[in-house]
């Protein structure tokens, strides 16, 4: 009897392998790009039926498929721009009434030379209010003092441009004032152990003599 020829069953069983080694390749290639299962056996040329029993004879294809899809799927979330969502804090407590509108308004009634009742009418807040700021703010109660006296330097200012045009009320009413030494002659003042105010009233003559003094006096001072 001729001899039984020994067949080389991997050879034989070679047309059952639905992908080969280079095709694998390509499938694990195209997973790489981000490609479904389907999509990869598309480029393969191959039913997801045949991938799936090529997996169940070759469980190394399987796990490193799944391998590969895993890790895409976690670059994926890594490379995923987050989200930043800020919650901007509640103040706590009651809400202020000491708003930047309400200090502009009191601010512009100091400047008119109001007093702080007056100011807190103005701006629509109480005294209680007002003043609690201030102990919590203490710069702010001094710059309140100074635009009080803002006034004050507004009238001076115009007394004194006043007086340089020539207004002889304005001069009289200055010298009066701050020449008191020389020029004040309606009050005088003893000292008898406890002060004593006394008023002197000039008669109209003596009136008109103090005014001409005074006018003498600017005249020389042309």
């Amino acid at each position: 009897m001729p001899k039984r020829k020994i067949v080389d069953m991997k050879e034989a069983n070679k047309h059952l392998i639905a992908l080969t080694e280079e095709k694998e390749q390509i499938f694990y290639n195209a997973l790489e790009e981000g490609k479904t299962i389907t999509e990869a056996c598309n480029i393969v040329g191959i039913t997801h039926g045949t991938f799936t029993n090529h997996g169940i004879r070759k469980p190394t294809f399987a796990i490193k498929c799944r391998k590969i899809i895993s890790r895409k799927k976690i670059e994926k979330v890594k490379n995923k721009p987050k989200r930043i969502i800020i919650k901007e804090k509640k103040p706590l407590g009651r809400p202020t009434l000491m708003t930047p509108e309400t200090l502009e308004k009191l601010e512009l009634a100091f400047c008119q030379g109001f007093t702080d009742l007056q100011a807190c009418i103005f701006a629509n807040i109480s005294r209680d209010v007002f003043y609690d700021y201030i102990k919590k703010n203490p710069s702010f109660g001094d710059r309140k003092e100074q635009l009080k006296k803002m006034i004050d330097i507004e009238a001076k200012m115009k007394l004194v441009e006043a007086i340089k045009n020539g207004d002889m009320a304005s001069v009289k009413f200055w010298l009066e004032r701050k020449c008191k030494d020389e020029f004040s002659l309606k009050t005088e003042t003893e000292h008898t152990g406890e002060i004593k105010s006394k008023v002197v009233y000039i008669e109209k003559e003596e009136k008109e003599a103090y005014e001409q003094h005074i006018n003498k006096i600017i005249e020389d001072a042309d």
